[in-house]
């Protein structure tokens, strides 16, 4: 076996994304396949089996490789000088804990590390394939799954059944291959207006998603949530069931694996090492400087450069400079609320898996600590206390049998753990915000019918708090909080502030401002007011926006596409 080391060379580009190939070496044997154990790459070429037939796979077992190749009628299990011989055509090969399983059309052989067979099962059927699922074993046999031990099968779908399917896996994901027909209408052939043409359904059935293509992969493969399907002349890679970029081979791909934070692409003579790199093109739009955001937008994290959430099949995010050039971008596996710069980390709040999240990264993009806490939650905002962070939410209490939502406000050190928390409030009721004012911080809290301010001190107890009426203020949504002389608060009525005597006035009949920045600068649906004077971008909805004492950054939509624009 050939451990991988290190080269250089070509450069391709397609769309925003430039792929640069720099090769690591090249072998004057043919590669048949490629192994990471034990955080280290193996190669095996056709060099590596001298005896008749084809090496199929391989195995490293208490240091010593176990080889399996196969001719048309006979199997060869290789182990330094000992050998053991099956009958029958090779399908595949699966290794569970120390013992090998080797698939035939209708039998099924365990081998230990010292190749001796104690385990064998016929079937009368023919056998298509042997995956290891879900950390069992599973045969696949007239279009079902069926554990190899035990009883149980696993059913799939009649739109997968009903197609002739194949299956491949990487890891612990399963993926069907089964063709779907569409009518043409543009094609007439003789009294016919239509004619049918073919394409390929790809569908994860780990995660119950799939996508569409013209081919069927020779290899599929997961990395860090994308997918990338290995053909004879090209990769395409997949990010949220949407093509991300593709780039095209003289040499069939083996295999691609990332090793030590770097992703590799083996062909049969070489081995790549694949550098990618975001080629953002800037668009000026109505006197704004903007760039495309690839999924959905979601809001802007507190910064003074563009830190933006977004959400696809899972949430992202991602950090620009100031000219909007991209700095980096990570997908996150939660559901992000907030995202909030405090000294030199990101700080972000959400729910993970059902439970309150908080989350500490660095201005890298690194994930420096994470926490969870209750079993029913969900974090909504975070701001800095004197020892560490306070922040909000909603968990679940069980009330009499029922399990009711109740704001919370959890009291975290300086790593992020846990102190104590405190709950207030009506039943079915959650923190959404919470900003630092002076000493005392200001939170607000939504019930089933509208909102309260609540201040409370560092302790987390409450001092006192304001309910506003949505019989009074007409309130539908609530926007924005910000300490200034009194609380200032934006909703879709306009502009507030909660005075030191606890009375509301109205400050703004501004009704669209979504981000308060100062008393007199205001971000809108539409553009931004400054002084009274409103500036407004055409074509341009605003969800969020900061301001970092120079430009205005705006996150949106022009049309339907997601925008970061700088103003």
């Amino acid at each position: 076996m050939n451990k991988i080391i290190l080269l250089l060379v070509s450069v391709l580009l397609f769309a925003r994304t430039q792929i640069e190939l720099k090769e690591v070496k090249t072998y004057n044997n043919t590669i048949l396949m490629v192994k990471k154990i034990d955080n280290k790459l193996y190669l095996a070429t056709n060099n590596d089996w001298p005896y008749e037939g084809k090496l199929k796979n391989f195995f490293i077992t208490d240091g010593k490789d176990i080889l399996i190749g196969a001719d048309k009628n006979d199997i060869l299990i290789v182990k330094n000088e000992k050998k053991l011989k099956l009958k029958g055509k090779y399908l595949n090969t699966v290794k569970k804990n120390d013992i090998i399983y080797i698939a035939t059309p209708h039998k099924i052989y365990g081998i230990d590390k010292n190749l001796k067979i104690v385990y064998t099962r016929k079937f009368v059927y023919k056998i298509d394939n042997l995956l290891l699922y879900k950390n069992k074993l599973f045969v696949v046999v007239d279009k079902e799954f069926k554990l190899l031990k035990g009883i149980g099968k696993i059913d799939f779908s009649d739109k997968i059944l009903a197609f002739n399917v194949r299956f491949l896996m990487d890891g612990e994901k399963l993926f069907a291959i089964y063709e779907n027909l569409f009518k043409d209408l543009s094609i007439k052939i003789g009294y016919k207006n239509y004619d049918y043409f073919k394409k390929y359904v790809i569908e994860n059935l780990s995660d119950d998603y799939g996508i569409e293509v013209d081919q069927i992969p020779l290899k599929i493969k997961v990395i860090e949530d994308s997918l990338y399907l290995l053909y004879k002349d090209r990769v395409e890679k997949y990010e949220e069931k949407r093509f991300k970029w593709k780039f095209y081979t003289n040499e069939t791909p083996i295999d691609l694996i990332k090793h030590n934070n770097s992703l590799y692409l083996i062909t049969s003579k070489k081995v790549y090492k694949i550098v990618t790199k975001i080629k953002i093109e800037a668009l000026e739009i109505g006197g704004l400087k903007c760039v495309k955001t690839d999924d959905i937008p979601v809001f802007m994290g507190k910064f003074s450069s563009p830190l933006v959430i977004t959400r696809g099949e899972k949430y992202k995010i991602t950090l620009y400079d100031e000219n909007l050039s991209l700095l980096w971008s990570k997908k996150i596996n939660a559901k992000i609320n907030s995202a909030k710069v405090i000294g030199n980390n990101i700080y972000l709040t959400g729910i993970k898996g059902g439970r309150f999240w908080v989350t500490k990264m660095s201005l890298n993009g690194e994930m420096l600590k994470e926490r969870i806490f209750y079993k029913a939650a969900q974090g909504f905002d975070i701001a800095e206390n004197d020892n560490g962070f306070v922040a909000v939410g909603y968990k679940y209490f069980d009330h009499l049998g029922d399990y009711i939502k109740r704001f919370v406000i959890v009291l975290l050190d300086k790593n992020l753990n846990f102190i104590t928390d405190r709950t207030y409030g009506y039943f079915e009721s959650a923190g959404i915000k919470v900003v630092r004012a002076g000493e005392m911080f200001a939170g607000i809290q939504k019930v089933a019918r509208g909102y309260f301010i609540v201040i409370f001190n560092k302790d987390g107890f409450l001092k006192w708090y304001k309910a506003l009426s949505p019989d009074k203020y007409y309130l539908r949504d609530f926007y924005d909080i910000k300490p200034l002389d009194g609380i200032f608060f934006s909703t879709d009525r306009g502009v507030f502030v909660l005075n030191r005597d606890k009375t509301i006035a109205k400050y703004r009949n501004f009704k669209d401002v979504i981000k308060i920045i100062d008393k007199n600068r205001f971000i809108t649906n539409s553009g931004v007011i400054i002084n009274g004077k409103s500036i407004k971008f055409d074509d341009f909805y605003i969800i969020d926006g900061i301001y970092n004492g120079k430009n205005y950054y705006f996150l949106g939509y022009v049309k339907d596409n997601g925008m970061v624009c700088k103003y």
